[in-house]
């Protein structure tokens, strides 16, 4: 994917990456990974669409943050708002998964003309009333273990059969230490609850009903608070939905554009 680096108000660059023509998609990924989680999306939608894949900031090719100012959701989406400004993109279709979502929602809330619609992958309104997953998932999180996230974002018979995918998701995720940091912290910290009655573009919801990261309970309570949201449900799926279930993923993608011709 040819990439862009945009300059920040702040002076930090951010990366993004893009392919295909027609209606914008802006891909915010999940906490402490970059542009690589969405590569199998991308392909699924075949450049039906221009993806946009963001590096968030403290990943891939963009900047990293400072524990001075250490950032929040709302930080994230206006970062992502402005890059959509300096690319002269006025709206997007915004796709976000799990602390991607959370950022999607703030987006959305806080900057709702640059959002044509919402779709939320496995994702929540925060801890502090939604479903919070077990201590022992967190553990994992911030172990960051290859294997353990494999195991908690794919089911073991899908990835018998895609064993790559292993070594993509360890490619795809920050080895910078303090940066994992930042990202976790600012994720738990998310709490949309009384502002998610402010979203105005049309949201699809999208869960799988064996997502031990942000269960599925997460996502009901976003498709019940967000006006006219639709949740769709995966049964047996687990956290990553972008790649173990891109095609399912682009399908409604494709829906929700084709809505806004």
């Amino acid at each position: 994917m040819p990439k862009d680096v945009v300059t920040l108000a702040d002076g930090a660059r951010l990366a993004v990456w893009r392919t295909g023509a027609g209606a914008p998609v802006l891909l915010l990924p999940g906490m402490s990974q970059d542009h690589r989680l969405w590569d199998r999306l991308v392909a699924a939608l075949d450049g039906r669409v221009e993806t946009l894949a963001i590096d968030q900031r403290g990943t891939g090719d963009s900047d990293d943050m400072s524990r001075r100012e250490p950032p929040t959701m709302g930080s994230f989406a206006d970062d992502a708002a402005y890059l959509l400004e300096q690319l002269g993109v006025p709206r997007a279709h915004v796709v976000g998964h799990s602390m991607g979502g959370r950022i999607a929602q703030w987006l959305a809330i806080n900057h709702p003309g640059r959002v044509s619609s919402l779709t939320l992958l496995c994702t929540s309104p925060g801890e502090r009333h939604g479903e919070p997953r077990s201590g022992d998932v967190d553990a994992a999180i911030a172990r960051c273990d290859p294997v353990e996230m494999a195991l908690l974002n794919h089911t073991p018979s899908w990835l018998g059969a895609h064993g790559e995918v292993v070594e993509a998701v360890a490619q795809a995720t920050t080895t910078r230490s303090a940066q994992r940091g930042l990202h976790f912290r600012a994720s738990h910290g998310h709490d949309s609850w009384g502002s998610l009655g402010r979203i105005t573009a049309p949201t699809v919801v999208l869960h799988g009903d064996a997502d031990l990261v942000n269960p599925l309970r997460n996502g009901q309570l976003l498709a019940q608070r967000i006006p006219g949201a639709e949740l769709l449900v995966l049964p047996g799926a687990r956290h990553g939905l972008p790649v173990e279930h891109a095609a399912e993923v682009a399908e409604v993608v494709l829906r929700q554009v084709a809505a806004q011709k």
